[in-house]
């Protein structure tokens, strides 16, 4: 028998030189496309020579007909192993990308945070909030940032002072729900656990306000406001819109004194 001549070829993912007759890398694992499909088809031909019913003729027609079946099998796995690889490498880049893009965002965070701590210390609240919207609209990820949750909820008692206003000129049952919304918001600071003890002081006379909003011109009971505060505490300090829409929906009749709204 004639001896099998053995070259070497380099590892297309890991660089190494092995023998081209090995059906992987012994290093990384990478297939050897054609040592691979020789050993696949060596155990075709042997399962075929363990049926030891099948005459020589039919056995050497039926290694044929397999060894065929078996090139056609073997390259739709291959080809499914390289889409699957190159789906692989997508998310790699993707994940490789996001990386970068968490770091770049973090150093961001780092060089502006001095700033936007500035402004609270000044008690420059409309620029701080000014700040945030502007930083949200280019992209940057400002929900962890230091005095980022204060900067919103002290927006939602500006909007709320203007809906009392308009409410105070003429009732109407949408900017009725959304002052509720607001009062709740401020109901909810309790439960905020990213609120330094500086931020609670600063909010607290408009979540007083927003409590005596809720007892008048809301005229919740103390059970209502009790399972108000629950909702918040289950929603980390955020009521649910179903839940005003709902307690809105049901007040109006007593709020202005007609069945306008069932």
């Amino acid at each position: 028998m004639e001896e099998q001549r053995t070259g070497r070829i380099l590892c297309p993912n890991c660089g190494v030189e092995y023998a081209d007759t090995e059906p992987r890398c012994p290093f990384c694992g990478s297939m050897n496309l054609k040592a691979s499909e020789k050993e696949y088809l060596d155990k075709i031909d042997d399962m075929i020579e363990d049926l030891g019913e099948v005459d020589a003729s039919g056995r050497s027609e039926l290694k044929r007909e397999m060894r065929t079946q078996g090139r056609r099998a073997f390259r739709i796995v291959c080809v499914i192993l390289a889409i699957a690889a190159i789906i692989g490498g997508i998310v790699l880049v993707r994940d490789t990308m996001e990386k970068r893009k968490t770091r770049n965002e973090y150093r961001w965070q780092r060089e502006v945070q001095p700033e936007v701590d500035r402004m609270f210390e000044e008690g420059d609240y409309d620029a701080l909030i000014e700040w945030f919207y502007a930083a949200g609209d280019e992209g940057h990820e400002v929900y962890a940032m230091r005095h980022r949750e204060f900067a919103e909820i002290y927006d939602g008692a500006r909007w709320a002072a203007r809906f009392r206003e308009e409410l105070d000129r003429e009732y109407d049952a949408e900017t009725a729900g959304n002052l509720l919304y607001e009062d709740l918001i401020l109901l909810g600071v309790e439960y905020r656990t990213a609120l330094s003890d500086d931020e609670r002081s600063i909010l607290a006379d408009a979540v007083r306000t927003a409590e005596e909003e809720l007892t008048t011109r809301f005229q919740m009971t103390e059970e209502e406001m009790e399972n108000m505060r629950k909702m918040l505490k289950q929603g980390s300090g955020y009521p649910y819109r179903t839940d005003v829409e709902s307690f809105i929906k049901e007040q109006l009749k007593e709020l202005l004194g007609n069945e306008e709204t069932e």
